[in-house]
């Protein structure tokens, strides 16, 4: 029934904000561009930022709404080979940052930071 991911689709709610994180500190190109969206490539997946009236227009309004509870309910992880450069670019940067890098006990040295919507993303390389 499922073979692989084939695309990640944010919602954001200012669409050049977003643009600017993650194209100015996160480094991305754009592929695709219009007045809702940007896409981008990573690997073999979409990326892709769709501001909220552009997935309301897509989905319907019920299907964005914030959930009732207020939990985040997504984070995206990213293999990096340096955790700790990538942590230090992202700083410098003026991401927020919401953990440090740290060794895991299940062998992955990760850091944690969010995009302007609060969507959290693990940056990750494997312990030896």
């Amino acid at each position: 029934m499922i073979g692989s991911v084939g695309g990640i689709v944010l919602f954001v709610t200012d669409l050049e904000r977003s643009v600017g994180f993650y194209e100015g500190v996160m480094g991305l190109k754009a592929g695709f561009a219009d007045a809702v969206s940007r896409a981008y490539t990573l690997g073999q997946q979409d990326f892709v930022l769709l501001a909220l009236p552009g997935a309301v227009s897509m989905l319907g309004d019920d299907a964005v709404q914030p959930t009732r509870d207020g939990v985040r309910r997504i984070m995206l992880c990213v293999h990096t080979p340096d955790v700790d450069a990538a942590h230090a670019e992202l700083v410098a940067k003026g991401a927020t940052i919401i953990r440090a890098p740290k060794s895991q006990d299940w062998g992955r040295r990760t850091t944690h930071f969010a995009d302007p919507d609060g969507n959290v993303w693990e940056f990750y390389q494997f312990l030896e």
